[in-house]
């Protein structure tokens, strides 16, 4: 048997699956798609955060996925199909992969949707207008059109970009070329 910290607790739950801490280390998430949005939760409007139970083999796969904190409007479900989805590198104890039981926060978030005239001012930017480019930024950097996307990152909570608005990252793009003109 292999020698232990002073006060280092191995805390084995059953059926040879552990818990995070004393010795054993987290999974990692390698791969992660995020979980789509029901039709129910995007017309109601529902952003928040699901709790799952989860463990994750020593090969990385998750299995038995609970629900620990529902959301509701099935997005309990969605984050539930995602999760199931998802790789890791495993967890190890003494440099040997072993199954840990872990809990990860899946946020949903809706960002509300760019009116018209900033859609078309987001177009001319992305078609190459410079005058459009400038406004963009500048409406991006006061806050004026641009969508709002809170998330979180730890090893087992992932950053959610939002799915609402694939435009943030073009806009970004645009304020790039923008600072790269004016350098």
């Amino acid at each position: 048997m292999s020698p232990r910290k002073a006060g280092a607790r191995i805390r084995l739950i059953g059926d040879g699956v552990y818990r995070v801490g004393g010795g054993v280390t987290p999974p990692r998430v390698i791969y992660g798609p995020d979980p789509e949005y029901s039709e129910q939760a995007r017309q109601a409007k529902v952003s928040g955060t699901c709790v799952l139970r989860v463990v994750v083999d020593p090969t990385g796969l998750p299995r038995d996925v609970t629900i620990e904190k529902p959301l509701g409007m099935g997005l309990d479900e969605k984050a539930i199909a995602a999760v199931r989805t998802w790789r890791f590198t495993p967890a190890m104890k003494d440099g040997v992969p072993v199954a840990v039981q872990v809990n990860i926060e899946v946020s949903f978030r809706i960002s509300y949707d760019l009116d018209t005239k900033h859609q078309k001012l987001s177009e001319k930017a992305d078609a190459g207008d410079t005058k459009a480019q400038f406004e963009t930024s500048q409406d991006f950097l006061s806050g004026r059109g641009v969508p709002h996307d809170e998330s979180r990152d730890s090893p087992t909570s992932r950053k959610r970009p939002s799915r609402a608005c694939p435009r943030l990252s073009l806009r970004w793009q645009s304020i790039l070329r923008l600072a790269e003109m004016i350098w």
